[in-house]
């Protein structure tokens, strides 16, 4: 145990972040340094050209979260798309799939309330390792094997030289602009002209303007004998809070390899996330989503001999969890995101910038609540969680990559953790179940039918054949399948905070103080 923590995904991350720690820095300081190294080392997954939430509660004040998620440029045209046949933007390498990145905007949001260090100096590790140089994860080496040669990515993040290292020296030089002109060398300098000159039909200099980041009132569910912090719509993240609800008022098994344990808990999920693609959207009432009248009619679907029998109306992203600890008690939950692998796979200019492809979020239905429209924000898959204790005490911070799977990772740690007292350790490396369907993270919740229960390598035997009684279609993952997510956790109690990686993703750390 420390008196201070930080877990990321990746071991150069959490060294800048443990450093911000170490120079008298705040959780936020921590987050953000370590942030922007993850732009730069795990650039397949965050980046500048992304969206971030973050969940933070300062010692002795309440809760707050920043949503940094910029809107749809002033040129969408839903009712173009529609005359081409789709349903949905174009996810891949068309900047129809691209809205206005709120990374930026959040981190210099986030600096302004509860920074300490310079942001120069917070920057200055990102940038540094852009400039010399750094090897590549195994994880970035497969994605590079798995995107087209012709890919705009590519040459920018690819290793190169006699060494092998990977050196993107214009993003490098991008971070430097940030650490010497702030948040206006960003939405007002060369990547903003890269950006509309690139596709001025979509994007004009005003949609890049204004602030993209705001402060909310986290979304509060009590559950599990504590309180669970979230951020509101349009982040999904309401299902992580109506599912423990739910999941609180059954009759979980006290051992986590009975099968019953992962039947519950997925049939919490379905109940509660059955129809998000419906209801999801920037203006929805997360709070009149877990009223109590709600969560009842939701959980009286959940049988624990059977499987739900309704429908689904018809209908691997790519992202980085981190959180962080300080000494003055300080967390941070936090959670920035490209969407899918690379993003759209577009890089602006010479910027080095990859922009995301959050955009496929939208709806192209006429009328609907999500439909594409310039200046409207995009329903978001990502879903950090914050927990408190009754009196509003830091009990932990989690999260995890993994975009529709994502309330269904941070339910099974919140039940691990609240229910079962595990240590961060246990929870976040002991074997997952998953909702999902075959080829697509972002679709579990679209198409017809209950979508297939997948478990984990690893996990308890008696699952499969328990689940599969229950009227389940159970595959088993094979060893390394990426869907289970990479989940990071930091618990807070009297004795100090422990800090826990997920051993999934081959480079992540955490780091205690």
């Amino acid at each position: 145990m420390g008196r201070a923590g930080i877990s990321t995904d990746h071991h150069l991350a959490t060294e800048a972040g443990a450093a911000a720690l170490r120079a008298g820095g705040t959780a936020v300081d921590a987050i953000i340094s370590a942030a922007a190294v993850l732009s730069v080392v795990s650039p397949h997954s965050s980046g500048l050209g992304g969206d971030a939430f973050a969940i933070v509660t300062p010692a002795g004040s309440p809760v707050e979260v920043l949503e940094a998620v910029g809107r749809a440029p002033s040129g969408a045209d839903p009712a173009g798309l529609r005359k081409e046949g789709l349903d949905r933007p174009p996810a891949v390498r068309d900047m129809r799939s691209v809205t206005v990145p709120g990374c930026v905007d959040g981190w210099f949001a986030l600096h302004e309330r509860f920074g300490r260090l310079p942001v120069a100096e917070l920057l200055e590790p990102a940038a540094a390792w852009g400039r010399r140089g750094f090897p590549a994860s195994p994880e970035l080496l497969a994605v590079l094997g798995r995107i087209p040669d012709d890919a705009e990515v590519r040459p920018g993040f690819a290793p190169s030289g006699a060494d092998g290292l990977v050196r993107p020296a214009d993003l490098a030089r991008t971070m430097q602009q940030l650490a010497e002109g702030g948040r206006d060398a960003f939405y007002a300098g060369d990547f903003a002209a890269a950006l509309v000159a690139r596709s001025p039909e979509l994007f004009a200099p005003e949609d890049l303007a204004p602030v993209h980041s705001r402060w909310r009132a986290p979304l509060v569910v009590p559950a599990l004998g504590h309180l669970i912090h979230l951020p509101p719509p349009p982040s999904q993240a309401y299902v992580t809070g109506a599912a423990a609800s739910v999941a609180g008022a059954l009759a979980l098994p006290s051992d986590p390899s009975s099968p019953l344990w992962p039947h519950l808990l997925s049939e919490a999920v379905l109940a509660c996330a059955h129809d998000r693609e419906q209801r999801l959207h920037e203006g929805m009432d997360g709070v009149a989503e877990l009223a109590d009248a709600e969560l009842r009619r939701r959980a009286a679907s959940v049988r624990d001999d059977r499987t739900w029998e309704g429908r689904l109306p018809p209908s691997a992203g790519c992202t980085t969890y981190l959180c962080a600890v300080d000494s003055e008690g300080m967390g941070v939950s936090y959670i920035q995101s490209i969407a899918s692998v690379f993003g759209s796979q577009l890089v602006v200019g010479d910027t080095g910038v990859v922009l995301h492809n959050r955009g496929q979020g939208f709806s192209l239905e006429a009328g609907h609540p999500a439909e594409l429209a310039p200046g409207r924000r995009p329903p978001h898959t990502l879903a950090p969680a914050l927990v408190t204790d009754v009196g509003g005490a830091l009990t932990a911070v989690l999260g995890t990559r993994g975009a529709d799977a994502q309330p269904q990772i941070v339910l099974q740690l919140l039940v691990r953790l609240l229910m079962h007292r595990q240590s961060a350790g246990k929870a976040s490396g002991s074997a997952r179940w998953l909702l999902t369907r075959r080829g697509d993270p972002f679709s579990t919740w679209r198409g017809d039918g209950r979508p297939q229960t997948r478990v984990e390598a690893g996990a308890p035997p008696a699952w499969v054949d328990g689940l599969r009684a229950r009227g389940h279609d159970v595959s088993v993952a094979p060893p390394g399948d990426p869907a289970f997510g990479s989940a990071h956790v930091i618990t807070a109690g009297d004795d100090g905070v422990d800090a826990a990686a997920d051993t999934r993703t081959s480079t992540s750390a955490s780091r205690v103080l």
